[in-house]
């Protein structure tokens, strides 16, 4: 079992920002376009993107956890494990934009206005978009071999406890790009993403809950991760109780 790094690409579009701050291009005037474009250069210059990434033999299924061959991590829940039923490998993994965004969004945070605001919402967007880079090549690894790649998952989705997140960043050597877990399980740096992937022997869709509880926007981010979320008509939205530090 190898754990790769990767140095991730700063690529970030402007329209991935607009949900983090609840716009579109109705509400979108020529003074936030300009805030929005120069916060995303002040992030990109911050920014130091990595991510890591192993793939662990399942050694164990029962009715009441999954477990890993050289891991800790333990995956546990009713609806956690009923979305890796199938998989006979898992890939963990994790990306995060480096301490020098996080301390700058500290030290804007103690400010009003709209720069710290801006800031926050840039840093989920890029976090957010390393997570889908990482995930898109580790999808295509698992694909190319004849698998079938679940969604992501992590702790503190759904109903695998949040405090798994510590056995999940040790599993992957995460102090290698900087990552750590804080005494409440939450990812250090901020603007931190960790997620897991299946690998299952038999087709499935990407997404988080059972077959007749589809989500109708057919996504596969969870519904924490989604910056929509608030908006969301449906009462799915109100399922996924992952605290995130996108």
């Amino acid at each position: 079992m190898t754990r790769r790094l990767i140095n991730l690409p700063f690529s970030l579009d402007i329209t991935e920002v607009y949900p983090f701050l609840g716009l579109d291009e109705k509400n979108l005037t020529p003074q936030i376009q300009e805030l929005l474009l120069n916060t995303i250069h002040k992030v990109s210059l911050l920014a130091h993107p990595r991510g890591t990434y192993a793939d662990f033999v399942v050694s164990q299924v029962t009715q009441d956890r999954i477990d890993l061959v050289d891991s800790k991590l333990c995956i546990l829940g009713q609806e956690t494990l009923r979305h890796f039923a199938s998989s006979s490998r898992i890939t963990l993994l994790a990306v995060t934009l480096g301490k020098q965004v996080a301390a700058a969004l500290e030290e804007l945070s103690q400010k009003k206005g709209s720069e710290a605001l801006f800031f926050d919402a840039v840093a989920s967007a890029a976090t957010e978009n390393l997570a889908e880079q990482l995930d898109s090549l580790i999808v295509g690894e698992i694909r190319r071999k004849g698998f079938f790649p679940t969604a992501r998952f992590s702790p503190g989705y759904s109903d695998w406890d949040l405090s798994w997140q510590k056995a999940l960043v040790d599993s992957i050597n995460g102090d290698r790009i900087g990552l750590g877990v804080t005494p409440y399980s939450l990812l250090e740096p901020i603007k931190s993403i960790t997620a897991v992937i299946g690998w299952s022997s038999s087709p499935i869709t990407r997404n988080y809950l059972p077959p007749n509880r589809l989500k109708p926007c057919q996504g596969t981010l969870s519904c924490a991760h989604c910056p929509l979320k608030e908006h969301c008509p449906s009462s799915f939205s109100t399922l996924d109780t992952e605290q995130q530090i996108p």
